[in-house]
Protein backbone atom coordinates (compact mmCIF):
# COMPACT_ATOMS: atom_id res chain seq x y z
CA UNK A 1 0.00 0.00 0.00
CA UNK A 2 2.89 2.39 0.66
CA UNK A 3 4.17 1.83 -2.90
CA UNK A 4 0.68 2.54 -4.20
CA UNK A 5 0.56 5.82 -2.28
CA UNK A 6 4.06 6.73 -3.48
CA UNK A 7 3.03 6.35 -7.12
CA UNK A 8 -0.27 8.16 -6.53
CA UNK A 9 1.48 11.15 -4.90
CA UNK A 10 4.23 11.14 -7.52
CA UNK A 11 1.64 11.09 -10.30
CA UNK A 12 -0.06 14.20 -8.89
CA UNK A 13 3.25 16.01 -8.43
CA UNK A 14 4.22 15.15 -12.01
CA UNK A 15 0.87 16.44 -13.28
CA UNK A 16 1.38 19.78 -11.54
CA UNK A 17 4.84 19.98 -13.11
CA UNK A 18 3.31 19.05 -16.50
CA UNK A 19 5.72 16.14 -16.70
CA UNK A 20 3.51 13.94 -18.85
CA UNK A 21 5.98 11.06 -19.16
CA UNK A 22 6.27 10.89 -15.36
CA UNK A 23 2.48 10.95 -14.94
CA UNK A 24 2.20 8.06 -17.36
CA UNK A 25 5.01 6.14 -15.63
CA UNK A 26 3.61 6.51 -12.10
CA UNK A 27 0.02 5.88 -13.17
CA UNK A 28 1.12 2.73 -14.99
CA UNK A 29 2.95 1.50 -11.91
CA UNK A 30 0.02 2.37 -9.64
CA UNK A 31 -2.50 0.65 -11.90
CA UNK A 32 -0.27 -2.42 -11.98
CA UNK A 33 0.00 -2.49 -8.20
CA UNK A 34 -3.76 -2.17 -7.83
CA UNK A 35 -4.31 -5.08 -10.18
CA UNK A 36 -1.63 -7.24 -8.53
CA UNK A 37 -3.08 -6.54 -5.09
CA UNK A 38 -6.50 -7.48 -6.43
CA UNK A 39 -7.83 -4.08 -5.41
CA UNK A 40 -9.59 -2.41 -8.34
CA UNK A 41 -10.37 0.58 -6.13
CA UNK A 42 -6.61 1.22 -5.88
CA UNK A 43 -6.30 0.90 -9.65
CA UNK A 44 -9.19 3.32 -10.13
CA UNK A 45 -7.35 6.13 -8.36
CA UNK A 46 -5.07 6.43 -11.38
CA UNK A 47 -7.56 6.15 -14.23
CA UNK A 48 -8.85 9.71 -14.49
CA UNK A 49 -5.50 11.51 -14.48
CA UNK A 50 -3.85 8.89 -16.67
CA UNK A 51 -6.62 9.20 -19.26
CA UNK A 52 -6.38 13.00 -19.31
CA UNK A 53 -2.61 12.79 -19.69
CA UNK A 54 -2.93 10.30 -22.54
CA UNK A 55 -5.32 12.78 -24.16
CA UNK A 56 -2.81 15.63 -23.70
CA UNK A 57 -0.13 13.67 -25.55
CA UNK A 58 -2.52 12.69 -28.36
CA UNK A 59 -2.99 9.04 -27.38
CA UNK A 60 -6.77 9.26 -27.59
CA UNK A 61 -7.53 5.61 -28.30
CA UNK A 62 -5.58 4.46 -25.23
CA UNK A 63 -7.38 7.01 -23.05
CA UNK A 64 -10.77 5.96 -24.41
CA UNK A 65 -10.01 2.26 -23.85
CA UNK A 66 -8.83 2.94 -20.29
CA UNK A 67 -11.96 4.91 -19.43
CA UNK A 68 -14.29 2.37 -21.05
CA UNK A 69 -12.62 -0.37 -19.02
CA UNK A 70 -13.02 1.64 -15.80
CA UNK A 71 -16.67 2.37 -16.61
CA UNK A 72 -17.31 -1.32 -17.29
CA UNK A 73 -15.84 -2.18 -13.88
CA UNK A 74 -17.96 0.42 -12.08
CA UNK A 75 -21.38 -1.00 -11.43
CA UNK A 76 -24.30 1.25 -10.63
CA UNK A 77 -26.06 -0.52 -7.80
CA UNK A 78 -28.46 2.15 -6.61
CA UNK A 79 -28.68 5.91 -6.07
CA UNK A 80 -26.14 5.74 -3.25
CA UNK A 81 -23.43 4.63 -5.68
CA UNK A 82 -20.62 7.15 -5.89
CA UNK A 83 -20.44 9.74 -8.61
CA UNK A 84 -17.21 8.29 -10.04
CA UNK A 85 -19.23 6.55 -12.77
CA UNK A 86 -20.53 9.91 -14.03
CA UNK A 87 -17.10 11.50 -13.65
CA UNK A 88 -15.60 8.77 -15.83
CA UNK A 89 -18.41 9.22 -18.39
CA UNK A 90 -17.74 12.97 -18.54
CA UNK A 91 -14.01 12.37 -18.93
CA UNK A 92 -14.65 9.74 -21.62
CA UNK A 93 -16.93 12.14 -23.48
CA UNK A 94 -14.35 14.92 -23.21
CA UNK A 95 -11.58 12.71 -24.63
CA UNK A 96 -13.92 11.54 -27.42
CA UNK A 97 -14.88 15.16 -28.18
CA UNK A 98 -11.25 16.27 -28.30
CA UNK A 99 -10.41 13.36 -30.61
CA UNK A 100 -13.33 14.32 -32.86
CA UNK A 101 -12.10 17.92 -33.04
CA UNK A 102 -8.49 16.96 -33.73
CA UNK A 103 -9.43 14.36 -36.34
CA UNK A 104 -12.01 16.66 -37.90
CA UNK A 105 -14.87 14.31 -37.06
CA UNK A 106 -16.92 17.27 -35.82
CA UNK A 107 -20.21 15.73 -36.91
CA UNK A 108 -19.64 12.57 -34.85
CA UNK A 109 -22.24 11.95 -32.15
CA UNK A 110 -20.14 9.62 -30.00
CA UNK A 111 -19.11 12.27 -27.48
CA UNK A 112 -22.60 13.76 -27.37
CA UNK A 113 -24.12 10.35 -26.61
CA UNK A 114 -21.60 9.86 -23.78
CA UNK A 115 -22.28 13.34 -22.38
CA UNK A 116 -26.04 12.75 -22.57
CA UNK A 117 -25.65 9.53 -20.61
CA UNK A 118 -23.65 11.43 -17.97
CA UNK A 119 -26.25 14.23 -17.88
CA UNK A 120 -29.03 11.68 -17.34
CA UNK A 121 -27.23 9.89 -14.51
CA UNK A 122 -25.64 12.88 -12.76
CA UNK A 123 -28.83 14.13 -11.02
CA UNK A 124 -29.36 10.62 -9.64
CA UNK A 125 -25.81 9.72 -8.64
CA UNK A 126 -24.15 13.06 -7.87
CA UNK A 127 -26.42 14.40 -5.15
CA UNK A 128 -23.86 14.97 -2.40
CA UNK A 129 -22.45 18.48 -2.16
CA UNK A 130 -18.88 17.71 -3.19
CA UNK A 131 -20.05 15.86 -6.30
CA UNK A 132 -22.88 18.15 -7.48
CA UNK A 133 -20.44 19.87 -9.84
CA UNK A 134 -20.65 16.80 -12.11
CA UNK A 135 -24.23 17.78 -12.93
CA UNK A 136 -23.04 21.21 -14.10
CA UNK A 137 -20.03 19.62 -15.81
CA UNK A 138 -22.33 17.32 -17.80
CA UNK A 139 -24.42 20.25 -19.01
CA UNK A 140 -21.36 22.34 -19.91
CA UNK A 141 -19.83 19.45 -21.81
CA UNK A 142 -22.99 19.00 -23.85
CA UNK A 143 -23.19 22.73 -24.56
CA UNK A 144 -19.57 22.80 -25.78
CA UNK A 145 -20.04 19.73 -27.95
CA UNK A 146 -23.15 21.18 -29.59
CA UNK A 147 -21.50 24.59 -30.03
CA UNK A 148 -18.56 22.95 -31.80
CA UNK A 149 -21.08 21.50 -34.28
CA UNK A 150 -22.75 24.88 -34.77
CA UNK A 151 -25.95 23.76 -33.04
CA UNK A 152 -26.40 26.86 -30.89
CA UNK A 153 -30.06 26.25 -29.96
CA UNK A 154 -29.22 22.81 -28.61
CA UNK A 155 -26.19 24.26 -26.80
CA UNK A 156 -28.38 26.95 -25.22
CA UNK A 157 -30.83 24.30 -24.06
CA UNK A 158 -28.09 22.57 -22.06
CA UNK A 159 -26.75 25.84 -20.68
CA UNK A 160 -30.24 26.61 -19.42
CA UNK A 161 -30.17 23.36 -17.43
CA UNK A 162 -27.41 24.77 -15.23
CA UNK A 163 -28.72 25.62 -11.81
CA UNK A 164 -28.62 29.37 -11.39
CA UNK A 165 -27.12 30.05 -8.01
CA UNK A 166 -24.71 32.70 -6.75
CA UNK A 167 -21.91 30.28 -7.57
CA UNK A 168 -23.10 29.57 -11.12
CA UNK A 169 -24.67 32.94 -12.05
CA UNK A 170 -21.53 34.41 -13.63
CA UNK A 171 -20.80 31.14 -15.44
CA UNK A 172 -24.37 30.98 -16.74
CA UNK A 173 -24.23 34.58 -17.97
CA UNK A 174 -20.95 33.96 -19.79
Amino acid sequence: ESQHFYHWASMFAADIARAHDDVLYHSSRGLGLGHRLGNERFAGFFTHLRALTLQKVGRFDEAIALLKDQIAQTQIIDESTTCSYVENLNTLGFVQWHKELVSLEAQSTTSIETFEQAATLAPKLCTQGVFKHEITNSHLNLAMAFMSQGQLLEASKWLNHIEISPTHLQLHQQ
